[in-house]
């Protein structure tokens, strides 16, 4: 059976990195067949064993035979090779299962690596207004009321400025319902679509990774079309989000 939503596993760590990923994807099978085969498939995969993936409950996911997918924390290539995995058994679906508009894709990225000015950088950076239309444009979706792009919403001012002063170490959300939610170890990117199509989902996290490097970099500014261009000069490396960025709004 479906593992319930309050469920929280202990995780192995797989790979050896100082950035560990990991996933929730919100899908719908669309029929009991296409559930069992998913969960057949994770089993026969060994993508059960040490909870390297787990299914949950969210009854928040539209469609019939829901699941969230949910990954162990992983390094960015074991990630990338886990999402082949996880497209090979999406392949096999019969009709009726679906991702996109179902659900959302949330990714946890960890936080220590992140100094406090680095944490700083990511605000500006995705609480930019003038940015938010670029954001859901990669996201694929709008979702204000899961993945809010409102400062005020979701961190308590008083909070924020202590963070910003120095005062307190730890950032916390007052609303998790975030573009990005910060939680103990981790911080939450909440703005994407889900998918079941691997290019979307790896998309996904070279946006995030990319976003980590960029808030670290000495170009960084909180204006997305240096994002971009930042993107485009690294493009090997994000290869899945570059054709979501290339061109400006202008063009």
């Amino acid at each position: 059976n479906n593992l319930q939503a309050c469920f929280k596993p202990n995780y192995s760590f797989f790979g050896n990195s100082s950035m560990y990923y990991g996933f929730e994807l919100e899908i719908s099978c669309g029929n009991e067949i296409n559930f069992n085969y998913l969960y057949k498939s994770l089993i026969e995969k060994d993508l059960l064993k040490g909870n390297k993936v787990i299914l949950k409950n969210d009854g928040s996911i539209r469609g019939n035979c829901c699941v969230e997918i949910v990954t162990a924390p992983h390094g960015r290539k074991e990630i990338n090779d886990l999402v082949s995995e996880l497209f090979t058994i999406f392949k096999g679906f019969q009709s009726g299962a679906k991702g996109h508009n179902m659900g959302g894709m949330h990714i946890h990225c960890s936080l220590a690596p992140l100094s406090s000015k680095h944490i700083l950088n990511l605000i500006r950076f995705m609480f930019n207004d003038s940015n938010t239309a670029e954001f859901n444009k990669v996201a694929q979706r709008s979702c204000a009321e899961y993945a809010a792009f409102n400062i005020d919403r979701v961190f308590n001012q008083q909070e924020l400025l202590d963070f910003i002063s120095g005062e307190t170490k730890k950032i916390k959300n007052s609303n998790r319902y975030s573009a990005i939610n910060f939680t103990d170890n981790t911080v939450e990117f909440r703005i994407f679509n889900s998918s079941l199509r691997d290019d979307r989902i790896l998309k996904n996290l070279d946006f995030v990774e990319a976003c980590l490097n960029f808030v670290k970099n000495k170009s960084f500014s909180k204006d997305f079309e240096v994002f971009r261009k930042f993107v485009l000069n690294n493009s090997r490396k994000y290869k899945y989000l570059k054709s979501y960025i290339q061109y400006s709004n202008e063009e």
